[in-house]
């Protein structure tokens, strides 16, 4: 989770909040449905408008490492959620699929270097520390908005992160 306490992007756009790392987190099938819902929450037009749109309408630049996990574990007919016997470790089910590569803007890359940034591990034995969810706002950087369209899309994306 992240502790947004003092977090106003409005007047600081780099401190988005300090990171808290639960030790005890686990990748559990119950985890692996709570992101995919997240996910879905996040590129859903009626439960987040503020995504920057694709040209056909639907959310564009949201990164979900876990949908494209999920789509690769159903194509090796293995079971969905991945038991976390069977996903973690250097030889687990996470480790395969961040290891193939996959052709990016044109250039192959690892999915670990794709999603780099997004899934965290212990680098001791391979276990899932945490995963991010990456969105990008439909407001454009280094443009202007008047003072109401800035205070009414933060505020809702604020309310949007409390529900979350």
């Amino acid at each position: 989770s992240v502790n947004r306490d003092g977090v106003n992007l409005l007047s600081n756009v780099e401190y988005v909040g300090e990171v808290i790392m639960d030790p005890q987190f686990k990748l559990t099938p119950e985890a692996q449905v709570w992101l995919i819902e997240a996910c879905e929450k996040v590129s859903s037009p009626d439960n987040f408008a503020f995504i920057a749109p694709n040209n056909d309408g639907t959310a564009g630049s949201v990164r979900c490492p876990l949908n494209d996990f999920q789509t690769w574990v159903e194509g090796q007919s293995q079971p969905w959620p991945v038991p976390l016997d069977q996903l973690e470790g250097k030889s687990g089910l996470m480790a395969q699929w961040l290891e193939e590569k996959q052709v990016v803007g044109g250039v192959e890359k690892t999915r670990q270097e794709v999603y780099e940034g997004l899934i965290m591990f212990d680098g001791l034995d391979g276990t899932v520390v945490g995963i991010v969810i990456e969105a990008e706002s439909r407001l454009v950087a280094n443009a202007v908005q008047t003072q109401d369209v800035l205070s009414d899309e933060y505020d809702r994306f604020e309310a949007f992160i409390e529900e979350l």
